[in-house]
């Protein structure tokens, strides 16, 4: 399943790019996220509680950020598996200056595998949208909040 989309953040490109690495602020925008812990520069383990409907079920899985251009872009691999299923994806996220902030870029591919996968690609993208735009809210929201502390 793809997914992609655009956000308006009102912050410069730097602030939004250390916000994005930074597990504290990551923690606080990760729908269900029970845990987030940094492995290395580049890597998170992370562990979310997840669910559509009356199937609910916790995830543990890493996230690992590849082809870094500080500021404008990268690539990601997600893995994570739990009681409902396995999730794979790839992305990328790109920032580009836009009037007096940011605008952020991101396109995914995932596979679901397991109970999750019969739920139908209606279903799972009406899901994913509105927690993507609820994060994504929170995010700009925090980024705001430091950029003017």
């Amino acid at each position: 399943m793809e997914f992609a989309d655009t956000y308006a953040i009102p912050a410069e490109p730097a602030r939004v790019w250390d916000a994005m690495f930074d597990p504290e602020v990551m923690r606080q925008v990760l729908p269900g996220c029970r845990r987030l812990e940094r492995i290395d520069d580049t890597s998170f383990d992370a562990t979310l509680a997840a669910g559509i409907g009356v199937l609910r079920g916790v995830f543990n899985g890493t996230v690992a950020f590849r082809d870094l251009q500080p500021t404008s872009s990268c690539a990601m691999d997600i893995t994570a598996r739990g009681s409902l299923g396995r999730v794979t994806g790839a992305g990328s996220v790109e920032l580009v200056p836009y009037g007096d902030g940011t605008r952020l870029t991101y396109r995914a591919t995932f596979t679901f595998a397991g109970p999750m996968a019969g739920l139908g690609e209606g279903l799972m993208r009406g899901v994913a949208d509105s927690l993507t735009k609820d994060a994504m809210a929170r995010f700009s929201s925090i980024v705001v909040a430091r950029t003017t502390v």
